[in-house]
């Protein structure tokens, strides 16, 4: 069986929660500009359409 000197597993288990820390903020991150695209692309088609009907 392998053993670890001291410290070593601790370290890696903090380093790979930094990774899952991170990704899971970049994906948020991704996900609120997504969701934000998506709003103002409906805005949009909303004003054209109801300027659309102003102008008939």
């Amino acid at each position: 069986m392998l053993e670890l000197p001291p410290g070593v597993f601790q370290q890696a288990v903090s380093v790979l929660e930094t990774i899952a820390s991170k990704t899971a903020i970049a994906s948020k991150t991704e996900d609120r500009m997504m969701h934000a695209q998506r709003e103002k692309a409906q805005r949009d088609y909303l004003w054209a359409f109801e300027a659309a009907r102003l102008l008939s």
